[in-house]
């Protein structure tokens, strides 16, 4: 049986063309277009064979190609050949397409695709899922020689667009509904295990990403390290461990491990572990088959010399909105170090190398590593209020001094030149300004060094004192008088209180 593989979907050609290469002659002739005439007799003529549903399981497993077409071609220009371009969609619109291969069987006069180029655009362009759906598909045809390429009828025709209706081949991989942690912190109980969410709401296959939090405590990890596996929903119900999860081709990072799942039949074979009191945060793709456990603390704590090494009840916290960057405006002197709790047992965050400072000693940065017997502190080139961050990911810190805090909102028309000034105290925690006038409705927050690279915000609370957030949302003003306003980083959280001004 003889294939024509640059021969695919087509149809009347006589339609006009287009050329897919543009250039300009430095001395064009006139008014000539020779490819015209050329493409005017070509013939190619389609009638679908697709009736009923596309089986790709049942065409692979007999080891057959999809039928699409029979079809006729005349008149091809010598030296040419016509290519077709299937394109595969989920709307009519052709939002996201997904080009897909056909050829031309010149004995069968046969226009086909194969199952792998069927499941692929499937796949790609309107689901992982296993189930029968609907699939909008086009054609479109260009006259190929050698490097030049005609597309015929013009840039907005397609010879055929229609729909069938494809039942994909299964995932090499079965996905369940549900997906649940169980370890030595439950007991190994059944009735204990943890729930993990989808982390995208939708079918599973094309949303295969699910995680949770679990607290690993300094009880859980007396006798060694924490042990875990996953379990399908489907081990949940019977209450067995076949079909269950463990970990292989495991890789130690430094927020925690990752690797391989892998599939088991008892309770102990291949375990994954959490050797750290602390709470993590496990993730698995289960198309892929693949874990993440890392470290999920909701804060950084900052022991030093700015707040207190031992009261964890007084330090300054550093929060986060992805378990990897932690930010936070704090009063820091001399030297500090970081811990992921509120002890000094667990996560424990110390230099790893020197710190380095910028020239003028307003910037600091370095690296750090988790290091619980270390006595290692980060240096602070100077004592004052500094906005710090800290990647757990990568390991590196920065700290930036915070010079100067202005007011800023409706009542000076939000210029950053006409900000008025708050006063520090001598330690620089508490910050004041007094008498400002404003109307009720103003709203306002606070930049620093009279730009917005730093600025505090309300984090949403309604009740006095305010609750302080880095580039917050803007505070807003119950009534008309003048005001007196004091932001105060001497715990945490850092707070903003509002009070009518003496002479009120």
């Amino acid at each position: 049986m003889k294939k024509i593989a640059s021969i695919a979907l087509s149809a009347l050609a006589c339609f006009g063309f287009v050329a897919c290469d543009e250039f300009t002659m430095p001395n064009p002739p006139a008014q000539s277009n020779p490819d015209e005439a050329v493409f005017a007799d070509t013939d190619l003529k389609l009638t679908s064979v697709v009736d009923g549903i596309i089986s790709l399981p049942r065409l692979s497993e007999e080891n057959l190609p999809v039928d699409l077409f029979n079809y006729e071609l005349t008149n091809v220009p010598s030296g040419y050949t016509v290519q077709l371009i299937g394109e595969m969609a989920a709307d009519e619109e052709f939002t996201a397409p997904a080009e897909f291969s056909v050829s031309f069987d010149q004995e069968l006069g046969k226009v086909t695709s194969t199952v792998h180029a069927m499941q692929q655009a499937f796949n790609s362009s309107i689901s992982k899922n296993l189930v029968e759906q609907p699939a909008y598909v086009r054609y479109s045809a260009i006259a190929v020689n050698g490097t030049s390429q005609v597309r015929l009828g013009g840039n907005d025709y397609y010879f055929y667009s229609g729909t069938y209706n494809i039942l994909p081949l299964p995932q090499a991989n079965v996905i369940e509904d549900a997906y649940y942690l169980i370890g030595s912190f439950c007991d190994w109980d059944f009735t204990k295990a943890i729930k993990l969410s989808q982390l995208n709401p939708g079918n599973v296959y094309d949303n295969p990403d699910f995680y949770t939090l679990v607290t690993i405590t300094e009880a859980d990890i007396a006798d060694g390290p924490a042990t875990w596996k996953i379990l399908p929903q489907s081990c949940v119900d019977s209450k067995t461990w076949d079909g269950s999860f463990g970990v292989t081709d495991i890789t130690e990072n430094p927020a925690g491990t990752k690797g391989q799942l892998t599939a088991t039949d008892s309770r102990d074979a291949e375990a994954g572990k959490l050797a750290i009191n602390s709470q993590y945060m496990v993730k698995i793709n289960m198309e892929t088959r693949t874990y993440e456990a890392s470290f999920a603390v909701d804060n950084l704590w900052v022991p030093g010399m700015g707040s207190s090494t031992t009261d964890f009840s007084r330090m300054m916290r550093l929060t986060t909105s992805d378990y990897i960057h932690y930010s936070g405006t704090m009063r820091l002197r001399s030297q500090f170090w970081l811990t992921g709790q509120p002890s000094l047992s667990g996560i424990v965050y110390r230099p790893d190398g020197d710190t380095e400072f910028n020239d003028k000693k307003t910037e600091f940065s370095g690296k750090v590593k988790i290091d619980p017997s270390a006595n290692t502190r980060m240096k602070v080139p100077a004592d004052g209020l500094w906005y710090l961050e800290v990647n757990i990911a990568t390991l590196e810190y920065k700290g930036v001094v915070i010079p100067s805090i202005q007011i800023i909102g409706g009542y000076n028309s939000w210029g950053t030149d006409t900000a008025v000034e708050l006063t520090p105290d001598a330690n620089k925690t508490t910050w004041t300004v007094k008498g400002i006038e404003m109307k009720a409705g103003d709203e306002y927050k606070f930049c620093v060094a009279h730009a917005w690279t730093y600025s505090f915000g309300t984090a949403g609370d309604e009740a006095d004192p305010y609750i302080v957030a880095q580039n917050g949302g803007n505070f807003k003003m119950a009534a008309d008088g003048t005001y007196d306003f004091t932001l105060s980083f001497a715990s945490y959280p850092a707070k903003l209180t509002v009070t009518p001004s003496a002479a009120e």
